[in-house]
């Protein structure tokens, strides 16, 4: 619904005023201020028709009456509490608000959802617990799952690749003995990468690993397992010192409320030698269904969008290799490895603008690491016939048209590289990280707390397996109770330990609401339960 029209706009303010409501913002709306104005933010997930309008600019005067909405006081009283001089403009937007249920009636107001009240999605496992503030249209169908009906499977994200374009990318660049890099960390999704490019499709492969201090004991075992059948791949190691690690953990918790970084310190350090050695396509483990997660946030603006073009250019690298690149596709690559090396952060409070905060901080966490890399992206921009830089594409395999299941999957793996789970797991989400569980109770904590309108990942990544057929419903259930969502994994203990965080007084910025220690004051929340109930 957007702007009410003057005389609707004044009719509807009588009506108020007549009715005696007692104006509150909804459940999940609040206001937040910053340096660049102020807005009314959704931390939730709305329908599809009205996805796009989760934060809204408000003016400074209404950003300050929409703070102090109450329940208890009158739209007569709100109104007459204005400064005259700036009456009839906030007016005007309180009314605007209004007519889109933004703002209700004390008695309109939702209470906050629990185990034993939550909505479950009725196409994937989406909950309105875990998803404060998601909402389902008239069939019981989630908005996540709205956006799958209306878009697909994601089959046109540019970061997703086929079979026939891998071969397109890598046979029209011969200046390298390596044809693709695999940012390879032993779990399941990287696994079936390796040997899918390795094996099935033959191509010369890199596989290079980030040996980060909570890599599990399996996923050590699935590389060396992977070395010894794959002679004809390479593998590289890279460490970086565990002091270093600590510090950046625990400076992205205060900053960001999550400690888990690792995924983006790979691409900073292993880009640079991509372009050393000439390689032309860098591919990763994230799963299709896990880009949904980056998809449904890029409803709310996503940094690295980009639009595809049929208008051609002659790519020459340093090494006289010409490359066929798609204009478009430069441009966005150039601005994608530029939004991961030069974050620049504007406090909006949508998607785009936490996720450039968490690439923020993690370059402010480890700047010392980030000197080749930025290297490279300075080169980029230089236009001298012969000196443009070959510039690697980053994709992702499209694995919903690939996998067949997750289980399919791991029976392949154990098969053809003697691949196995971590011990004592049974989830086939996350397989190479001790920690993914604390990732995914501080996710959960900090959307919860309305402290980010960045989702929970995993809960986003099942449901999007259970839609496009990867898993079950019931393995999808199964899937949602193995996560960390409901109560304190047992990794976090030792988390804390390592990085000398107190449990007992933590008071560091955003550690205060990921940890479970604080919370908006407007909520009252019970952790424990059971998703099956």
């Amino acid at each position: 619904m957007g702007q009410v029209n003057f005389k609707a706009g004044e009719f509807l303010a009588r009506l108020l005023e007549l009715t005696g409501i007692k104006p509150v913002l909804q459940y999940r709306w609040q206001v937040r201020c910053s340096e660049v104005g102020s807005f009314l933010v959704y931390y939730g997930v709305r329908n599809y028709s009205i996805q796009g309008r989760a934060v809204l600019p408000v003016s400074t005067a209404a950003g300050a009456v929409l703070t102090g909405l109450d329940g208890v006081k009158c739209w007569r009283e709100v109104i007459e509490s204005i400064r005259e001089d700036k009456r009839e403009a906030v007016k005007n937007e309180l009314i605007n608000l209004y007519a889109q249920k933004i703002i209700v009636d004390s008695s309109d107001l939702k209470s906050q959802v629990t185990l034993a009240n939550k909505k479950t999605c009725t196409l994937c496992v989406n909950n309105d617990y875990i998803l404060p503030g998601l909402e389902f249209d008239e069939r019981g169908v989630c908005a996540v799952c709205q956006q799958y009906e209306k878009n697909g499977d994601g089959a046109d994200d540019p970061l997703i690749t086929s079979e026939d374009e891998i071969m397109s990318i890598v046979k029209s660049h011969t200046g390298s003995r390596f044809e693709v890099m695999v940012l390879y960390t032993g779990g399941k999704d990287s696994s079936y990468l390796l040997w899918y490019l390795a094996r099935r499709l033959g191509l010369k492969v890199l596989a290079v690993t980030l040996n980060m201090p909570y890599m599990n004991k399996a996923a050590r075992q699935n590389i060396l397992a992977a070395q010894k059948h794959l002679p004809e791949v390479d593998f590289i190691e890279r460490t970086v010192s565990r002091r270093v690690i600590n510090e950046a953990m625990r400076g992205q918790l205060r900053r960001v409320g999550s400690p888990c970084f690792c995924y983006i310190l790979a691409s900073i350090l292993f880009y640079p030698l991509a372009v050393i050695e000439g390689i032309p396509l860098i591919m990763d483990g994230i799963e299709q269904v896990q880009r949904t997660f980056i998809t449904i946030g890029a409803g709310r603006g996503n940094p690295t969008g980009g639009a595809k073009s049929k208008s051609d250019i002659q790519l020459m690298n340093e090494t006289g290799a010409v490359m066929p690149y798609n204009t478009a596709t430069r441009q966005y690559l150039v601005r994608y490895w530029n939004t991961l090396g030069h974050p620049l952060y504007r406090e909006d409070f949508s998607w785009s603008s936490e996720y450039i905060k968490a690439l923020a901080s993690i370059k402010e966490a480890l700047a010392e690491y980030y000197g080749p890399f930025l290297s490279v992206l300075d080169k980029l921009s230089d236009s001298t016939p012969g000196k443009n830089i070959l510039l690697p594409q980053i994709k992702h395999l499209a694995s919903n048209q690939v996998y067949g299941s997750w289980q399919d999957v791991a029976e392949l793996l154990k098969r053809e590289i003697g691949w196995q789970m971590p011990h004592g797991q049974e989830s086939l989400l996350h397989t190479s990280c001790y920690l993914e569980e604390v990732k995914d109770y501080t996710q959960y904590n900090m959307f919860k707390n309305m402290r980010t309108t960045l989702l929970p990942q995993s809960i986003i990544e099942i449901s999007a397996a259970v839609y496009h057929g990867l898993i079950s419903r019931e393995e999808g259930l199964r899937e949602l109770a193995a996560r960390g969502y409901l109560k304190p994994p047992r990794a976090l203990e030792q988390l804390l330990a390592d990085l000398e965080i107190d449990n007992e007084v933590i008071t560091e910025g955003e550690m205060v609401y990921a940890l479970g220690c604080g919370r908006c004051p407007s909520l009252d929340f019970k952790i424990g339960g059971d998703f099956n109930q």
